[in-house]
């Protein structure tokens, strides 16, 4: 049944993309804090391996792995690109950027969940 593996992981998609952006706003709501470490989403692999996807690799050139063992704790790690005099290491432009590019990624998602809807439809409708 190809058609609700692909609405599970588009949603499953969605699902990570909301995840993400709830990270990117929780380092810009923390700017100003003194000490506030910035924090970043892991790859949307990490993500799928960490729920049940129902995907089986058959090939190693089918799924790219870039990770060693995953974190099954937070969606997030650490990261510390630079660190302020008060300690915290949120930059502002990036993190505008991610939001940007997630907002790319959920349009481009919602347009594929579209089609195939439009598609499945037809083929009910006949």
């Amino acid at each position: 049944m190809i058609h609700g593996n692909l609405f599970s992981i588009a949603t499953k998609q969605l699902q990570y993309l909301n995840s993400r952006q709830f990270v990117v706003a929780q380092n810009i709501a923390n700017l100003s804090t003194p000490g506030y470490k910035a924090v970043e989403s892991k790859p949307f692999q990490d993500f799928l391996r960490r729920t049940e996807s129902g995907l089986t690799m058959t090939d190693l050139k089918h799924i790219s792995y870039s990770g060693s063992v995953m974190n099954r704790g937070r969606n997030y790690s650490h990261r510390s690109d630079h660190t302020s005099v008060s300690g915290n290491n949120v930059n502002v432009e990036t993190e505008l950027m991610k939001s940007g590019e997630i907002r790319k990624m959920f349009d481009a998602n919602a347009s594929v969940y579209k089609a195939f809807h439009k598609m499945f439809l037809n083929v009910v409708k006949g």
